[in-house]
């Protein structure tokens, strides 16, 4: 099944993907990697979002491991076009070692850097490494490349359309001091969190209730949305506050289709304004001696208002245009005259 649309302007068009493949499978050759392969594989390549988004571990093998022309042929899917991708799969080799990654597809160029990965970092005893005298534990469990390497802190976001993506896996949105070394430079900061997940571990329990939770409190915290991407679920999008705007029932098979609008540190765009940075040198909400910045806002979707909202709250002069009226009357019932709206026909 497919649940969500569109809405809003100049927002990310995203396709969170959700396998639901069972835990006692997943891992297995004759059944749940096959399945996986396939069922992932086709859904890549289908969606006509701009981002796609697979869960951890979506693909279970590595590359090297893949049937022949499988991860080459996925790779030529998004070198070309408007789509990117980020899916969850182990990378490495027995001399290197093995990690819990999240690979970035996108449309490059000849010169450009090597192919975007993210490793996890805060690794789950047992499952991703094991402790010493404890190998058997992992061999009863069935859990394959069981002793992960570790990524570092603070790895760089996915930069697509405009938005730098930070993503995570599984329980690391669990530490926010983790997550918060990603925005130590406020021009590098991520506009959008993305968290992919395997919780079939944890069947129908409220552990898939209490990660929704964990999610929603790190978009609270750092003010930006999150997208989720999970096996069996909790598979879903969730605003800047911490309210959950899409999902997917849980435990079945599906695509959620929606959109995110990324959001920026407002010290990043304020510094563009100083005359050091080539700006007129006012400030948003001004001070004494330093006039408010006129902040002129196109469009009254998903983004623009977000950036009327900081706009507003920072004290800056805000004028919006669109092409709907019934919109503008909305944004003049709750700002009233904080804002100025102005109708624009479509030329």
């Amino acid at each position: 099944q497919s649940i969500g649309g569109g809405g809003g302007n100049g927002g990310l068009s995203v396709a969170l993907l959700q396998g639901n493949i069972a835990q006692d499978e997943k891992f297995q050759v004759g059944t749940g990697v096959v399945d996986a392969l396939q069922w992932y594989g086709e859904q890549l390549r289908a969606q006509p979002a701009a981002l796609v988004v697979a869960p951890e571990t979506a693909l279970p093998l590595l590359p090297q491991q893949l049937p022949p022309d499988y991860w080459p042929a996925l790779n030529r899917a998004f070198a070309s076009g408007s789509q990117a991708a980020l899916l969850g799969m182990p990378l490495g080799d027995l001399a290197q070692g093995y990690t819990n990654s999240v690979v970035g597809l996108k449309p490059v160029s000849a010169a450009a850097a090597a192919q975007y990965r993210y490793d996890k970092h805060h690794l789950v005893p047992f499952g991703e490494f094991i402790p010493p005298l404890f190998r058997w534990f992992t061999n009863l469990m069935n859990i394959p490349l069981g002793d992960f390497n570790r990524g570092g802190v603070g790895q760089p976001s996915f930069e697509w359309q405009g938005q730098r993506l930070a993503p995570n896996v599984c329980y690391e949105d669990l530490f926010g001091e983790e997550l918060g070394a990603r925005f130590l430079l406020p021009d590098q900061a991520p506009t959008v969190l993305v968290n992919v997940s395997n919780l079939a571990w944890f069947g129908n329990t409220v552990a898939l209730d209490q990660h929704r939770h964990i999610s929603r409190m790190r978009a609270l915290e750092f003010e930006r949305p999150v997208i989720r991407a999970t096996n069996t679920g909790d598979t879903a999008i969730i605003d800047h506050t911490g309210r959950v705007t899409q999902a997917l029932p849980r435990h079945t098979r599906g695509v959620l289709l929606g959109e995110v609008a990324g959001r920026m540190a407002i010290q990043a765009g304020a510094a563009h304004l100083e005359k050091s940075k080539g700006g007129m040198g006012v400030l948003l909400g001004g001070v004494p001696g330093v006039p408010a910045a006129h902040c002129v806002i196109l469009g009254a979707g998903v983004v623009g208002t977000h950036a009327l909202q900081m706009a507003v709250g920072m004290g800056a002069r805000v004028t919006v245009l669109d092409k709907s009226i019934d919109r503008l009357r909305q944004l003049d019932l709750i700002f009233g005259n904080r804002i100025h709206t102005v109708y624009s026909n479509v030329q």
